[in-house]
């Protein structure tokens, strides 16, 4: 997602991927608003439902001085949110220690919270102080940058002020605090600094454990801040009746849940939504697919460092996608241009630029031309990227000796031969499963 504290400057740049999204076509902004139709509001980097529990349980534990400047309230609740994030990701890995079945994944910072507590370890040491490092930068990408946003969009904080909203952040950082029985020594080093045992965290995470769906009050307001929002409660109802099987997809799901709204006929928008997002996918699979298999012939072409027009046009898998690629983006126009309920098509000139360049890429007369609008969409793409405040420059360039790389480690995939491969868009299932799992 993107990071308050730092935005984005362009409609290509990543902002909901879990990890930096490359997106060389601009598909990422498209993608951005179908899956606000369906679950707005969640990302998929903010997945574990616990850490809006924490983040709301160090701003209740701040040691605030009223009488202080704001800025400087604001500055001593957000230390205390640094401190206890620390602690409660060195209380899961001291926690984990003793636990084979308390696993650490979803901990931002786990890394660092392991190496901590292995030197820790080394030196036989009891306590710990709070100010350890970690993460890089932990306000960007720590609970306050990730889930700072989607909390303020549960109506749990005010987040220009970390202060928390009386009716919901309130009574959820109370119940997290009760509920996993913060330590009174704990809760101390949050508000002041200072040092806690090991035996303190250890114990106290094996309570508030990543891993722990969330129970009793704290499940409660959570499953009540997903709910606050129609779309999401109505999305959710069909997750959970329809949830993932082994070795599912996200699509196979979609595929699943979209066959019983045609026989129900309820939920026309969501319908409508998720209709649209298995063309977009489709579309955006054979086009990414072409991609990088131009990608791949540049970079394995032998000892010439240029691609021939009639290499490229003749390879199959290019020749595979121009067949394909006209039925999916017909398929994902009709679903948008079919699409009637207000709801679906607020915003839908988002997909505006995305669609004309499907359109030129599968309308290509012939698959040179294909080939022509791939290579002139990724290099509009990165002009619109900007790196320490230089423009990004394409990876593939065309030329009058034909295609040529202009990086040498570009393209994701060691030999592109299937659309199977071309890993799709993640539609935040991920987090809304995770409350759904509470109180279970």
């Amino acid at each position: 997602m993107a990071l308050a504290v730092e935005p984005f400057l362009t409609a290509y740049d990543p902002t909901d991927l879990p990890g930096a999204s490359i997106d060389p076509l601009g598909f990422e902004r498209g993608y951005l608003l179908l899956a606000d139709k369906v679950l707005p509001g969640l990302t998929n980097v903010a997945s574990r439902p616990r850490y809006f529990s924490v983040f709301c349980a160090g701003i209740f534990l701040a040691d605030v001085d009223p009488s202080l400047p704001k800025k400087k309230q604001f500055a001593q609740r957000q230390q205390a949110i640094l401190r206890l994030e620390r602690l409660w990701a060195l209380a899961n890995v001291a926690a984990s220690a003793s636990d084979a079945d308390l696993p650490t994944i979803g901990i931002r910072g786990y890394r660092y919270a392991l190496a901590h507590f292995a030197e820790l370890q080394s030196k036989n040491a009891k306590d710990t102080e709070t100010e350890f490092k970690m993460l890089i930068r932990q306000v960007p990408y720590g609970v306050i940058g990730i889930y700072g946003a989607v909390a303020e969009g549960l109506r749990l904080v005010d987040r220009d002020a970390l202060v928390l909203t009386p009716g919901r952040g309130l009574p959820l950082a109370e119940a997290f605090v009760e509920e996993t029985k913060i330590p009174a020594k704990i809760q101390s080093a949050v508000a002041k600094g200072g040092r806690v045992t090991l035996a303190d965290l250890a114990a106290w995470g094996k309570r508030a454990h990543v891993s722990l769906p969330p129970t009793g009050d704290e499940a409660r307001l959570l499953r009540e801040a997903l709910r606050e929002n129609d779309t999401r409660t109505r999305t959710t109802r069909w997750l959970a009746k329809y949830p993932a099987l082994d070795d599912d997809t996200e699509l196979a799901r979609v595929r699943r849940i979209v066959n019983a709204m045609q026989s129900s006929k309820s939920d026309p928008d969501l319908l409508e939504a998720f209709t649209s997002i298995l063309a977009y996918e489709d579309s955006f699979a054979w086009a990414l697919l072409a991609f990088e298999r131009l990608l791949y012939l540049c970079r394995d072409h032998g000892a010439s460092p240029f691609v021939p027009p009639k290499i490229a046009t003749s390879d199959d898998v290019v020749q595979a996608v121009a067949q394909r690629i006209p039925t999916a983006v017909n398929r994902l126009c009709s679903a948008l241009d079919d699409g009637a309920t207000p709801a679906f098509r607020t915003e839908l000139e988002t997909l505006h630029d995305v669609r004309v360049f499907l359109q030129r890429t599968a309308g290509a007369t012939s698959t040179e031309g294909m080939i022509a609008a791939l290579v002139d969409r990724h290099a509009e793409v990165q002009r619109g990227k900007f790196d320490r405040g230089r423009r990004k420059a394409p990876w593939i360039e065309s030329t009058d000796k034909g295609l040529a790389l202009s990086l040498s480690d570009a393209g994701q995939l060691k030999k592109p031969q299937s659309i199977d491969q071309i890993a799709r868009h993640p539609y935040r299932f991920g987090a809304a499963d995770a409350f759904l799992a509470m109180g279970k």
